[in-house]
């Protein structure tokens, strides 16, 4: 999950097709519960052979007996995973430090029965592996999982039988954890495992006044204007929690707030970019959708009560615009310092660096240009051999806090280095793709394409394919072409759809990609599926 801020709401559909759970919210606070039949670490025992056991628990059927569940509870940090997966003599791929998060990718061992079935396993652990596990997802045989794109009822038993209930279509809760299904392709799917958010639930009170600290833009948040205003509503700041540029609080006494959890984040943070997040027990969907007083909180509070615009839940005052979305009974409320575009600002404010012959480096020529503009940027480098084949550097970029920029976006700004298949190795760092995320789906509705026209051929292109459908059994999308020649680029612009059941449901909001040119159609579109699935963090 690189997408960000307004496309928080959607975070939980994406993440079913994702193995990333990188968001911009606070962290957990349900604590971890022990494995109801945790696997003990096995003690060596001469009179046994050395075979390894089966992940995948199948039936003579070749049918699941089990969901195929990580020891998602431990406290023990990477040393009790490693243990964890040493019965089954699995094969650690790789294990790198992500922000505050340490991933791990398991592949099932030469001696693994039933590895046929692929069940690799990915595993975020918290404080750089020193903390506990934040999620876990195994990739398995879609035959499985699905018959068709509908969960197989014989899956749907299991579930039922761990006392499962059924949050939305493929995700589901118990006490102790939230399970998501995704189909990937025809013979890959995902389950993706969340600690529970169930807990008991705080008495919601119309009449409190416990928002974040919103009555000022959030480019004039100091450390002390927050602290005075956190203790004014009664939260306490978790020190450890907090850095220099993230300021956590938290309710530790039950029924006197709303919202229980509140951060500033006050500077671009790994992949999650500057906002103030807030998590409550207390507004549930339950409540938000059938309790009459929670449209007088939200005012009190200085919001209208969200509504849906488009396939999100929004409101907005002055300063921020804010997303609520749920999972089980708990609610997330995202506040996004509002950047609504300024009329005659420069059509050159948002866009970026156009030579792609220039190498994405920590502090190259492409970097330099995006922070002279006051954006702040992240580098990322692969390996030298290119674990995905394709991206070997990378920059993240969010524009500078109340910018006045010609359209709204949502900040993320994605320069990727994806040379020709052809070209010699000193060029695998060189930049070719770069991505735009916008807040709005132009071109849709009541919202006009013409603007974002316009701003695109202010920068030199021209319209070479008005709008055009495209649809899959899975997918679809909405596609305009522009080129510049002279630049050798052409830009993508898209919104996209997923299909269920025959519908299209819009996903997230409209992208430009930019490509060079001289790329074949074919070698674009194995491009893009590599960049998605980097993006999504498939394994290979």
């Amino acid at each position: 999950m690189k997408k960000l801020l307004l496309v928080g709401a959607i975070l939980l559909s994406l993440g079913l097709t994702s193995m990333t759970f990188t968001s911009c919210g606070p962290d957990q606070t349900v604590q971890p519960q022990p494995n109801p039949d945790p696997i003990p670490n096995p003690q060596p025992n001469p009179d046994e052979k050395n075979t390894s056991e089966p992940f995948l628990q199948l039936d003579e059927a070749g049918k699941l007996k089990a969901l195929p569940v990580p020891f998602a509870d431990f406290t023990g940090g990477a040393k009790e995973l490693q243990a964890w997966e040493a019965p089954y003599k699995s094969t650690l791929k790789s294990d790198k430090v992500e922000g505050d998060l340490k991933t791990f990718l398991y592949l099932p061992g030469a001696e693994e029965p039933n590895r046929d079935q692929f069940s690799m396993r990915r595993y975020e652990v918290e404080k750089k592996g020193n903390g506990t596990l934040k999620s876990a997802g195994v990739i398995l045989k879609t035959s499985l999982l699905f018959e068709g794109d509908a969960l197989l009822e014989h899956v749907q038993d299991l579930l039922e039988k761990d006392q499962y209930i059924a949050l939305e279509q493929n995700i589901y809760q118990n006490s102790k954890y939230i399970v998501m299904f995704s189909k990937m392709d025809k013979d890959h799917s995902a389950i993706i495992y969340l600690r529970s958010t169930k807990a008991a639930t705080e008495k919601f009170d119309a009449t409190r006044k416990d928002f974040p600290l919103i009555s000022i833009p959030f480019s004039e948040l100091t450390a002390e204007k927050i602290k005075a205003h956190e203790a004014k509503v009664g939260r306490t700041l978790n020190t450890k929690s907090s850095t220099a540029t993230k300021l956590v609080f938290v309710s530790l006494k039950e029924n006197e707030h709303n919202l229980q959890i509140v951060q500033y984040i006050l500077a671009a943070e790994g992949n999650t970019q500057p906002c103030i997040t807030s998590s409550s027990v207390a507004l549930s969907e339950d409540i938000f959708n059938n309790d009459a007083a929670v449209e007088s909180y939200f005012t009190g509070n200085g919001f209208p009560k969200p509504t849906p615009k488009g396939d999100m839940l929004l409101s907005e005052n002055g300063n921020y615009t804010l997303s609520i979305s749920f999972i089980g009974g708990n609610s997330t409320l995202l506040f996004f310092p509002k950047n609504s575009g300024s009329q005659g600002t420069s059509d050159e404010a948002l866009k970026p660096y156009t030579k792609f012959r220039e190498s994405i480096e920590e502090n190259g020529a492409v970097a330099q240009f995006e922070k002279a503009r006051g954006s702040s940027v992240e580098f990322h480098a692969e390996k030298p051999d290119g674990e995905y084949g394709f991206e070997q550097a990378t920059l993240v970029v969010a524009p500078a806090v109340g910018a006045k920029l010609p359209l709204p976006v949502i900040g993320w700004t994605y320069y990727g280095a994806n040379p020709e298949y052809d070209e010699p190795e000193s060029d695998v760092r060189k930049y070719y793709e770069c991505d735009i995320d916008f807040t709005q789906r132009y071109g849709e509705g009541d919202v006009d394409f013409e603007p974002l026209a316009k701003m695109i051929k202010a920068w030199g292109f021209e319209m070479t394919q008005d709008k055009t459908h495209k649809a899959s059994s899975y997918f679809a999308s909405d596609s305009w072409f522009f080129q510049n020649k002279t630049m050798g680029i052409e830009i993508k612009v898209s919104n996209l759809f997923m299909v269920n059941d025959g519908k299209e449901e819009a996903v997230g909001k409209t992208t430009l990609m930019f490509y060079a040119l001289s790329n074949s159609e074919a070698k674009r579109g194995l491009r893009l599926n590599a960049h998605m699935q980097k993006k999504l963090q498939y394994p290979k």
